[in-house]
This record gives structure tokens, sequence and C-alpha cells, in this order.
């Protein structure tokens, strides 16, 4: 278990309501809402999300005060804090590139790829993001602040959380699991549910889920698998740019 052992009777319906939000909250502003307005469509995101990243920082506040209080939680030398760095950097850079090879190397040209072009084109349009600069503005929140928020939530609660109430082992494949599954949601959106991609892509998802934990278990510092997540998400709407407006 990690250095915060403490817990409370309200932790496991806490984590379990962590793991199933964004899922209900991608469901609603993605799949139901996909038809209506763009500004509906944003204002479901803003509340599920707002909800969504609030919710860890007020049940710590609440439940585990003392916690907030800590800072850092890493006694590892300087030397392994670099290794770990080294790693979430390269693992970043190497998502980023095996997604481009699939792209222009094996999907591109596909009916594959043109159905996904269709859906991404109908997407932005849907949310009016059809313009160059609001693309590339989402894709700097995304990269930048969303990525972080991501390792905030799924990380530095769901998965401390668990690691509190279990093994790493079973903390780790929980908040993997957890953190891939709204997104099978967005891959079936664009590749369609019975595509063998969806379940590919949302499995490689589940294991940078999995690395970003231990990166976070192995360093306790959660700027790296940050960064590393920071690189896969700016590589992901550097892609989308160029599908959209290339």
């Amino acid at each position: 278990m990690n250095e915060h052992t403490r817990t409370h009777r309200f932790d496991l319906p806490a984590v379990a309501f962590a793991i199933a939000l964004p899922t209900v909250v991608t469901l609603v502003y993605f799949v139901l809402l996909a038809k209506a307005p763009a500004a509906l469509q944003q204002a479901a995101y803003a509340i599920g999300k707002t909800i969504q990243f609030l919710f860890p920082i007020v049940f710590i506040w609440l439940f585990h005060r003392e916690r907030l209080s800590r800072g850092g939680v890493s006694r590892n030398a300087p030397e392994l804090n670099r290794k770990n760095w080294i790693l979430g950097v390269l693992f970043g850079i190497l998502v980023v590139a095996s997604m481009a090879i699939a792209w222009f190397f094996f999907l591109s040209g596909s009916e594959t790829a043109n159905v996904v072009v269709e859906k991404v084109n109908e997407k932005v349009a849907g949310m009016n993001l059809s313009t160059p600069l609001k693309f590339l503005a989402l894709g700097v929140f995304y990269a930048v602040f969303h990525s972080f928020l991501e390792e905030y939530y799924w990380r530095w609660f769901v998965f401390d959380r668990l690691n509190s109430m279990t093994s790493t082992l079973n903390a780790n494949l929980i908040s993997s699991a957890g953190f891939a599954a709204h997104h099978v949601i967005l891959l079936a959106t664009f590749f369609g549910w019975s595509s063998p991609l969806t379940w590919l892509f949302s499995f490689c998802v589940g294991i940078g889920g999995a690395i970003w934990a231990w990166l976070y278990r192995s360093s306790g510092k959660l700027s790296i698998p940050w960064i590393s997540h920071l690189i896969v998400d700016a590589g992901i709407f550097g892609l989308g740019y160029l599908i959209v407006f290339g």
C-alpha cells in the first residue's frame, strides 16, 4: 500500500463513483448530445468536467485533509527520478510515433480511415471547433491542462485511494481499467463498437494508464506522468489537426 494508508468508510463508494463518472460524462456530451446544438454540448461538457475534477479535492479535504498538507511523497534519489523522467518522456514519444505510423502507413486511405475522417469532421463541426485557431486552442487546453487534471484525478486520487485499500497491483489494474473505460466510448464513436481497433486502442489506453500509475508510484511525483501524458495528448491533437485541416 502507499504512504497514505489511513482509510475512511466512504473511500470505497467515492472511488467507485470516481471511476464511473467520466464514462457517464462522456456518454452524455459525446454520444447522447452528439446532434444537439454546439452550445448545449459545450455546456454539458463544462458541467460534467467541473463536477469530475472538483470531486477528488473536495472529498480529500473533507475526509483526508492531512494529505493536502504533506506535499510530495517522493523519497527517491535524484538519479532514480531522472530515470523516471526519461522513461516518461520516451514513453510519450513512443506512443506518438506509434500513432503516426499506424495512421500514415496502415490506415490512411483505407475505408476505415475515410469513415474516421468523416466522423471527426462531424464532431469538430458539432462542437463549433471548425477553425484552426479554435481547434489549436482546444488542443493546447487538452495537452497542457486536461492531461494534468486527468493525472490528478486518476493517479493522485483514484489510484492512491485504491492503493490504500488493496495491493499496488490491484490498484493499478482497477484504476487503469477505469481510465480506459470512457476512452472506449470515444473510440467507438469513430471506429464503431464492432471494430477491433476500438478495443485494441482502448487496451493501449489502459496500458498507458498502468505505466503512468507505475511512474507516479515509483517517483511520488505527479509531474512525471503528467508530462508523459501531455506529449501523448499533443500528438493526438497534432494528428487530429492534420486530419481536419491538413
